[in-house]
């Protein structure tokens, strides 16, 4: 869509071959995981193994101040070994301290391990999904090393997607561990429904598509592009890129999508005529006039401010400022705008602010 010098290009193909995954699944099983939070896990873990397909691989490692593996390696998620996977984790017994350290490190071996042996499918999509409710309290405690030591370790062959589980958690670690390392975070609410929380979010990274996603622009023809690269396309998402045109003479916008499929390399050019798109768009009133405008401030700010979460010093305080300002001059309510609201004149006694609660 082209509309008054902004573009927003949308990525969701369909009738791919749904490539192979390899997951290890690293599971707290602390004393603070006593209860129902073990048995929600269980109850999860065990609707996620058995919807794995054949074709994929997994291993699953427990921890509290000691890591224990199912198996020494990832195996193929035969209906057999989910059986015995399906046993092992229901014997989970909440005991001891929380080593997140060691158990990532164990994981990302295995994994490391798994590649260099060339058991794993060539073109697979590998995943850690990390579950815990709490601090690390044993082992290397602080936040920066773990995560220092674990992108060294991981090195980018793996995405690494951290669940917190309940309020003891530090979300804020867990972010900016999954975000250092290709993924991201989700807070499961402690409540009757934790066990479906944990399976909807692994639904959305259960079919990988993709690898290595390029969405590519001819050279001076746009500029301020929102992120263009991704590390895996799931099944049922959609990638959103949007831009400025930065060439007004421009009579086409050229697009090109590079990525690796199940069988091949996947690519596809996508041209778009810009006067044209932009008068249809015009003539509709697509939404309203400047929507791919506010669309591509709403991804930059977005973006912003989840580079903020791994910035320090000089570099956080520029990419703040970059993303408040965009707030205000867009009028978006975010972490670090506010919303005034005034009520009527005859109710009027004070005014009243609305800030986003910080996750502290």
């Amino acid at each position: 869509q082209i509309v008054n010098g902004y573009f927003v290009h949308y990525f969701a193909p369909s009738n791919l071959k749904r490539l192979p995954k390899n997951v290890l699944f690293v599971i707290d099983h602390s004393g603070s995981m006593y209860g129902n939070k073990i048995k929600q896990t269980y109850e999860a873990f065990t609707k996620i193994l058995e919807e794995m397909p054949p074709e994929d691989f997994l291993g699953i490692l427990i921890f509290d101040d000691k890591v224990d593996h199912w198996k020494k390696s990832l195996v193929r998620a035969s209906p057999e070994n989910i059986q015995k996977a399906k046993e092992f984790v229901k014997k989970m017994s909440a005991r001891g301290g929380t080593d997140i350290n060691k158990a990532l490190l164990s994981a990302v071996k295995m994994l490391t391990n798994a590649t260099i042996n060339n058991s794993l499918p060539a073109t697979s999509a590998s995943m850690i999904l990390f579950l815990s409710d709490g601090e690390p309290t044993t082992g290397t405690t602080d936040h920066k090393k773990i995560i220092d030591n674990v992108k060294r370790s991981l090195e980018g062959q793996a995405a690494l997607y951290c669940l917190g589980f309940g309020s003891g958690v530090d979300y804020n670690f867990l972010e900016k561990l999954a975000l250092e390392n290709g993924g991201l975070a989700r807070r499961i609410y402690e409540d009757s429904d934790s066990a479906l929380q944990l399976q909807g979010f692994y639904n959305e990274v259960a079919n990988p598509m993709l690898l290595d996603v390029e969405l590519q622009y001819l050279e001076n023809s746009v500029d301020f592009v929102t992120r263009s690269s991704f590390k895996h396309y799931y099944q049922g998402s959609e990638i959103i890129v949007a831009g400025r045109i930065a060439n007004n003479s421009a009579e086409t916008l050229t697009a090109e999508v590079k990525a690796q499929g199940l069988l091949q390399p996947f690519s596809v050019t996508v041209e778009a005529e810009v006067r044209e798109e932009d008068e249809v768009s015009r003539e509709q009133r697509y939404i309203f006039e400047n929507f791919t405008e506010r669309l591509w401030a709403y991804l930059t700010i977005e973006q912003l401010l989840t580079q903020q979460i791994s910035a320090e010093g000089e570099e956080r305080r520029h990419i703040t400022e970059k993303a408040l300002n965009l707030s205000l001059k867009y009028n978006f309510v975010t972490p670090l705008t506010s919303m005034v609201v005034t009520p009527p004149e005859e109710q009027k006694s004070e005014e009243l602010v609305a800030n986003k609660p910080s996750e502290e």
